[in-house]
Formats: C-alpha cells, structure tokens, sequence
C-alpha cells in the first residue's frame, strides 16, 4: 500500500502526460483534415466558378465570330458552342474527379493515424500500467524488507544482551536453569 501511494502519483502524470499529447495529436489531426478538405471545396467552388465564366466567354466569342462571318444560325455555330460546352464539362468532370480522390486521400490518411493513434495509447498504457505494477512490487518489497530490519533491529535494542545468535526471543528461556 505504501508503496503505491508512492508510485501511483508519478505514473498517474506520466500517463497523464502521454495520453494529453495523444489527445493533441488526434485534435490537430482532425482539425488539419477538416482545414485541407475547406480549401479543397473552396478551390472546387473557385474552379466551378472560373470554368463557368469562361465557357460564357467562350460562347459569347463564338457568337460574335459566327454573327461576324454570317452563320450565327447555322449548324457550324451550334457545333462550336457544342464542343466548347462538352470540353468544358470535360475540364470540370476530371478536376471534379481529381478533387474527389484527393478528398478521399485526406480522409483515409486521418483515419489512418486515427487508428494508429488508438493502437500506440492502448500500447503504451498497458506497458505504462505493467511497468508501475513491477515497480510497486518491487518497492513493496523492499519496504517490507527495510521494515523487517527495523523491527530486528528494534528487537535486538530491546533484548539487549539477550538478544545472541541463538536467541529466539523468549528471554525467559534463559532464565529456566536458574529457577
């Protein structure tokens, strides 16, 4: 028991220590996934943006050419604007795609060292607890061995005389030859 209440409060910090540095580490993992997946949409939200404006500009170039070269209703304008539309969406469709792999990238890679996170606190608190519960044995140990000596030694200073090698304590035993 002593030597528990002298171990307990250090192994309580240390574990204390390690498991607050944990917690930092998840939270600032957490918190980086959440800041890269918000630039990610803002940059998507940007593309979408930019992409738009330039196909409006686009067309709006192909019109005046076509109205300028007569064939603002013919099959040809049409068909221009047409490609213009699909590369566009293409442009859009594969930076979208891009996107979304990169968002599952930094999920997967949080919920990686999420994981790993769990396994390195479950690893170190059982090895922390093993290492506290050797050390109290061990300590107890002593304890129980230093107060052995003590109460010998407390003995020895109360027998006095009486207290030689072949003593058992009993100081009435010697005494038995002269009664």
């Amino acid at each position: 028991l002593q030597a528990k209440e002298q171990l307990d409060p250090w192994y309580n910090q240390t574990l204390s220590d390690y498991l607050t540095g944990i917690q930092r580490q998840r939270s600032r993992g957490m918190e980086d996934e959440r800041r890269l997946l918000g630039e990610l949409e803002t940059d998507v939200n940007q593309y979408t943006e930019k992409s738009k404006a330039n196909l409006e500009l686009a067309l709006e170039k192909a019109k005046e050419g076509s109205s300028q070269t007569g064939l603002l209703q013919s099959g040809m304008a049409e068909r221009q604007q047409g490609l213009l539309q699909r590369e566009s969406g293409t442009n859009l469709q594969d930076y979208l795609t891009t996107t979304g792999r990169r968002q599952t990238e930094i999920k997967r890679d949080t919920t990686r060292t999420m994981e790993d996170l769990q396994r390195q606190q479950a690893l170190q608190t059982r090895d922390i607890e093993r290492e506290r519960q050797a050390q109290t044995n061990i300590l107890g140990g002593q304890l129980t061995q230093e107060a052995g000596v003590k109460r010998e030694y407390a003995r020895r200073q109360f027998l006095g005389p009486f207290a030689d090698a072949g003593n058992t304590g009993d100081i009435l035993q010697g005494l038995g030859g002269l009664i």
